[in-house]
């Protein structure tokens, strides 16, 4: 995760903000760096849009509680 927000801070220095897109980055992860994972998010989405995918509920209804976020369902229907 650190990486990814290193690059992505590099990648639009001096340019518009571009947004962060995440899929299934946490899904190993235990519970103490998930409850730290939510807090980064939050920072984060104070300066830019954040896009977290998954297809474990769980990790949806987790990250939605620690973020004060809404989960957005996709359906394939």
């Amino acid at each position: 995760l650190s990486f990814r927000l290193a690059v992505i801070d590099h990648l639009d220095e001096g340019h518009e903000t571009l947004p962060l897109l995440l899929d299934e980055t946490l899904i190993n992860w235990d519970d103490t760096r998930l409850q730290m994972s939510g807090d980064i998010l939050k920072q984060i989405a104070e300066r830019r849009q954040v896009f977290f995918f998954t297809c474990h509920p769980w990790l949806a209804d987790r990250l939605s509680g620690l973020t004060g976020t809404s989960v957005l369902e996709l359906s394939t229907e």
